[in-house]
């Protein structure tokens, strides 16, 4: 990670109106309340799709994986917006997007249907934004504290090894000390930032996945049919079992790190047995 992932995503932020470093700003304040109010409008009209009449069981599965994660077709508009930071010629793949609504929900009579596609695609650009931008904030937070946890474990590892006098073992000690307890203090700040709006994804996703395979359950493939040569083709090799190997001897998984721990500690104590009798 460097640092300018860390300032293209304060670029974004400062986009969707969540500039950390512009706390009080009126412009910020009216982004953030504007895309807000546009997400409400939009999950509003999901909600109410499920109470209007002939609606099937696949809608209203639809309608909840909407509702649940707001966007049921977020992958499509993500890689829609990614790669449109890459190139202009995504312009004509954003006009196909522009042609039919994002996802399920009701149309109003009084709203124009390309009205409605527009304030949909902007909230889900404005979603993806919010994605993009916590993905790669997080993603660095951790790895930099990774990098310092790390540095700390290996300052510590080196203690014996220091040939400098007690004086300078002592000052060393003291930095160290006071470095982990600047990184505990740093992992209660991310917990206290992160932890609620975690809790609050896996919350949509659980009701994601709940929607959707229940809309897979019911759907037949025959319905799908461009697709059953790709799935014939697929299917037999996302049966095979993907591992890696140490020399082909085993497998490298948790299990088998807990098993070579499980030995190691075994053998330590036979030895320490051994020495005591």
């Amino acid at each position: 990670m460097h640092f300018f992932n860390i300032k293209y995503t304060l670029i974004l932020l400062n986009i969707i109106g969540s500039h950390p470093g512009k706390v009080g700003s009126k412009f910020q304040t009216f982004l953030y309340y504007s895309l807000f109010l546009c997400v409400v409008f939009v999950v509003s009209l999901s909600a109410i799709n499920m109470f209007t009449n002939n609606i099937t069981a696949v809608e209203v599965a639809t309608t909840l994986a909407a509702f649940f994660v707001i966007f049921h077709h977020l992958t499509r508009l993500k890689n829609i917006f990614y790669l449109f930071c890459v190139t202009l010629t995504t312009w004509t793949m954003l006009t196909v997007s522009l042609s039919k609504l994002p996802f399920e929900c009701y149309v109003p009579k009084w709203m124009p249907l390309r009205s409605l596609i527009i304030l949909e695609d902007v909230v889900c650009v404005a979603v993806c934004l919010v994605l993009h931008c916590t993905n790669m904030l997080f993603m660095t937070i951790v790895t930099l504290l990774a990098l310092q946890v790390r540095m700390l474990s290996d300052n510590f590892g080196n203690i014996f090894e220091l040939e400098d006098c007690d004086e300078m073992t002592r000052i060393e000690l003291k930095e160290w000390i006071q470095h982990h307890c600047f990184l505990l203090k740093y992992v209660d700040t991310v917990n206290e930032a992160f932890s609620r709006g975690m809790l609050v994804y896996l919350g949509n996703v659980v009701g994601f996945l709940c929607s959707y395979i229940f809309i897979l359950s019911i759907s037949d493939i025959s319905d799908f049919g461009s697709v059953i040569p790709i799935v014939n083709v697929i299917l037999p090799g996302s049966q095979k079992r993907v591992a890696v190997t140490a020399g082909s001897f085993g497998e490298l998984s948790l299990e088998t790190c807990m098993k070579v721990l499980n030995t190691v500690v075994s053998y330590y104590m036979f030895l320490k047995t051994m020495i005591d009798a």
